[in-house]
């Protein structure tokens, strides 16, 4: 069971805020403080900032807390474990991106889950934002994802790497000569929602070319991948997106993708999960099996 003084850190650490926290746990706010003030003592350092009246972690506070969240996780799997007297492998909840979980990583992971008789299996299909917060409140044990993440948070393995690319319906007819990105720019463009690693690789691109969202004529915003797919056949704007998720409209002809000289760019499908777990070997050999079969 986990330390009580580390529960309330991980607390306080969630609420940024000691009255919360004493609320929440139903202690007193003394008795918070207090934990707090012996853990900084076990570990020698502090694990909060106070400035301008506001609370925040330290750099060794952000670090206790990313790996706290991971024992608190395990300690809820192993729980469940024993409760239900089955063996690990015999749960399994996993993570997709929206992009990945529709068009790339489906088939490899039904061919695991045939091969590996799971009794209770869940599949989660979100956001990258969105699995990374599920894999830090336990909510599932590992994700396939394309966007940027912490690695000192979590543990990963490189699933495929993928050309990400621009496409326009195959007669979309441009402006003007398009040669680059800013040859884009009175377009309207379509792309994905907050929290997409699909738009935060285009909105980091972007920024590389001193460029952002905003500079376009017009924008769809649309939060999954098949409805902005038909939205670029339909021939209402430009996108950005993998190349593997349109891999059977460039092959009918139906899109084409745009190439642009400062625009060309791969970026990595991985799997990740909670830096430290003690189930981590076990989450390496899923993940290593699903890539095998991509």
């Amino acid at each position: 069971m986990l330390d009580i003084k580390l529960k309330t850190f991980l607390e306080v650490a969630n609420t940024m805020n000691f009255t919360k926290a004493s609320k929440n746990l139903h202690i007193t706010q003394p008795a918070v403080s207090n934990h707090i003030h012996l853990l900084e003592k076990d570990y020698q350092c502090k694990l909060f900032d106070y400035h301008h009246k506001k609370l925040s972690l330290t750099k060794e506070g952000q670090f206790l807390q990313k790996r706290v969240r991971t024992l608190v996780n395990d300690e809820l799997i192993l729980k469940e474990q024993l409760r239900m007297g089955l063996p690990t492998t015999e749960h399994l909840k996993i993570g997709l991106t929206k992009t990945i979980g529709g068009f790339i990583a489906m088939k490899p992971l039904s061919h695991y889950l045939k091969e590996h008789h799971y009794e209770n299996a869940t599949i989660s299909i979100k956001n990258t934002a969105t699995l990374l917060n599920e894999l830090r409140e336990g909510t599932i044990h590992l994700a396939l994802i394309e966007g940027h993440f912490d690695n000192q948070e979590f543990d990963s393995l490189v699933y495929s790497m993928e050309k990400f690319v621009c496409v326009a319906h195959k007669d979309h007819q441009f402006s003007k000569p398009v040669k680059k990105l800013e040859d884009l720019l009175d377009e309207t463009i379509i792309l994905r929602e907050d929290g997409s690693g699909t738009r935060a690789l285009l909105v980091n691109e972007l920024f590389k070319n001193n460029l952002q969202l905003e500079d376009f004529k017009k924008r769809i915003v649309i939060n999954a991948m098949h409805p902005l797919i038909q939205l670029v056949e339909d021939d209402l704007g430009i996108s950005f997106m993998y190349q593997s998720a349109i891999k059977e409209e460039l092959r009918r002809g139906d899109l084409q993708v745009i190439p642009l000289e400062n625009f060309e760019m791969s970026h990595n499908f991985t799997f990740v999960w909670l830096a430290s777990s003690i189930f981590s070997e076990h989450y390496q050999e899923i993940a290593q099996d699903i890539t095998n079969d991509c």
